[in-house]
This record gives structure tokens, C-alpha cells and sequence, in this order.
């Protein structure tokens, strides 16, 4: 399962390559249209520009390469246990999911992704209207506006492409069918791969949703700056059609065995 682990780390460089390279090349391009003309007129961007665009790019893929080396060595050694043990059989509840119940489960889990990212729709919806205010300004008046709001653009919509194509959820759309382990620490989805439950902050809460179909909603807390301390949906999990008693006992099992105890 380390194997597993080691390809997901390099699936998540390559998602920050395949994203960053076209952006940083454009975004240099188009900075040294205004930077070598100095009016913000049109013309072809010379030599030293494709130079320093492929020397900020190979920086770019380098910083990532090393983000994704540190977790992968910094990643808590009881999650890839966990993983072992998932792989192995060892899980708290195993639910197998076909063909309709698996694209529902990958809607499910696309909708939680989408209401994580609610805070970066509002900072791209600022950055938007900086950008327009800078344009109908003009150049000379708004550039501080549109330098704000473009740079706000391209961080926020990369750090929004890498979690959305990074996800575990998002690979695992790769399946017609699949399947899900669950454990105390986190779920495994074949294909897909796996998430903890808790990696950033304490879980507060597993609760039961009934309907159809049923879910299982993991909810953790976050603390952020100044003692602030916010709900974080970590992961929504439906529930195969004839599993629900399954779900309802595993739901009591970690209030009792993991709530209970922290």
C-alpha cells in the first residue's frame, strides 16, 4: 500500500505541473507585453522573456516537487498503517457500490468538495471585481487594481484546480464501479484513493442522514487564527441501497468507541 501511497503523492506533483506551467508561461507572457513596451501596447515578447518564463516555471515545478516530497514524508505514519489495514480488510465497515450507486457517490462527494471551496468563490468573485474596476479605469489609473485582482485570479483558481483535480474523489470517477473501506482514521476508495477523516483538526461529529439514498457525514473542527474555530464537512459518504442498519452501527460505533473517547 506504500507503493500506492508513493503514486498518489507523484499524481498530486503532476496535477500542480499540468496546472501551474500554462499559467505561470501566460501569465509571463502577458506581464511582458506591458513590462517591455511600457505603454501597454502589443508586441511579441523577446528571447529574455521565454527565458525567464522557463526559469520560473522550472522553480515553480520545484517548490511543488518538494511540497509533495515533505508530505509525503511528514504524512503520519498511522495513516498509512490505516492504509495497510484497509487494503487488507481490516475496516470498520466495506461497501461495495455499482455502476448508478458509484456515480451517485462521486456527485456526493463533488458537492462536499464544491462547499469546501465556498470561502475561494468569494475571494475569486473579489478579485473579479478588482479586475473589472482596473480595466474600466484604464491601464495608466487601474493597474494597481488590475495587478491585485489578476494576481488573486491566478493564485485562488490554481489552489481551486489543484484541490478539485488532486482529490481523491475526483480520481475516483476513473471507475464504473467501486468500493469503499472505512476505519476509525479515514476512508479508501478503489479507485480513487485515500482521505483522512481528521488531518487538520479533531473529529466532532458522524451522523446518520436518512434518505435515498442515506449518507454518513463526518464532520471535524478547524481552528483558525485568534482561537476562531469552524466546522469542516470532511467527508460525505452515501450509503448502498440494503446498508443503511451497516451505516447506522457504524455511526453508533464511533460515537461510543471514537467521540466518546476524545
Amino acid at each position: 500500500m506504500r507503493k500506492v501511497f508513493a503514486i498518489e503523492h507523484m499524481r498530486i506533483f503532476l496535477t500542480i505541473t499540468f496546472v501551474f506551467v500554462p499559467i505561470i508561461v501566460g501569465a509571463m507572457w502577458l506581464g511582458g507585453v506591458f513590462v517591455i513596451t511600457g505603454d501597454g501596447g502589443y508586441e511579441d515578447p523577446d528571447a529574455d522573456l521565454y527565458i525567464s518564463a522557463a526559469m520560473l516555471t522550472a522553480l515553480v515545478l520545484m517548490i511543488g516537487l518538494m511540497l509533495v516530497l515533505i508530505r509525503f514524508l511528514l504524512w503520519p505514519k498511522r495513516y498509512i498503517d490505516d492504509m495497510d489495514r484497509l487494503a487488507a480488510g481490516e475496516s470498520w465497515a466495506q461497501w461495495s457500490y455499482d455502476e448508478a450507486e458509484w456515480k451517485a457517490a462521486n456527485k456526493v462527494e463533488a458537492a462536499r468538495l464544491r462547499r469546501s471551496l465556498s470561502a475561494a468563490r468569494i475571494a475569486l468573485g473579489i478579485a473579479a471585481v478588482l479586475l473589472i474596476i482596473g480595466l474600466l479605469l484604464g491601464f495608466e489609473d487601474g493597474q494597481t487594481f488590475i495587478f491585485v485582482g489578476g494576481i488573486m485570479i491566478v493564485g485562488v483558481g490554481a489552489m481551486m484546480l489543484i484541490v478539485w483535480l488532486s482529490g481523491a474523489g475526483t480520481f475516483a470517477r476513473d471507475g464504473r464501479t467501486g468500493q469503499m473501506s472505512i476505519s476509525e482514521l479515514g476512508v479508501l476508495r478503489r479507485p480513487g484513493g485515500y482521505s483522512a477523516f481528521a488531518p487538520t483538526g479533531p473529529l466532532k461529529s458522524v451522523e446518520f442522514v436518512a434518505g435515498r439514498p442515506a449518507r454518513v457525514v463526518f464532520t471535524t473542527i478547524q481552528s483558525g487564527r485568534y482561537g476562531a474555530r469552524t466546522d469542516y464537512q470532511a467527508a460525505d459518504i452515501l450509503v448502498p441501497k440494503g446498508r443503511e442498519d451497516e451505516a447506522r452501527a457504524l455511526v453508533a460505533r464511533f460515537n461510543s468507541e471514537v467521540l466518546k473517547a476524545s
